[in-house]
């Protein structure tokens, strides 16, 4: 972990910039879970997260911020996630709101949180 600590990326320490990489990445499905609030299994949500970190962020993160990435390439800036954050974000809740439909009984009746079903 000591040379993680040395070694710069840029101008920034590699800690660093990993940190900031994995705020980011821990961040962003908090902002897609409103789009599916009350209507999936805690369970489901960590499989969601996992898979779509894996095939939707960590590919978009590295198009936008990593050295090799097209988008980097093309000189496209993101200092604060708002390509990476925001647009994935944005797009995948509107996937899964529209995958998992409305809410059935709502504004009527109030649903039960999934874990106690």
């Amino acid at each position: 972990m000591g040379g993680l600590a040395c070694n710069l990326h840029g101008s920034v320490p590699e800690l660093a910039f990993a940190s900031y990489q994995m705020m980011f990445a821990v961040i962003t499905p908090a902002l897609i879970s409103g789009a599916f609030a009350e209507r999936m299994k805690f369970s489901a949500y960590i499989v969601f997260i996992i898979g779509w970190s894996l095939f939707v962020y960590d590919p978009v993160a590295h198009w936008v911020w990593g050295e090799g990435g097209w988008l980097f390439k093309m000189g496209a800036l993101d200092f604060a996630g708002g390509t990476v954050v925001h647009l994935t974000a944005g797009t995948s809740a509107l996937v899964c709101a529209l995958v998992i439909g409305k809410r059935l009984k709502y504004p009527h009746e109030r649903a039960l949180p999934t874990t106690s079903r």
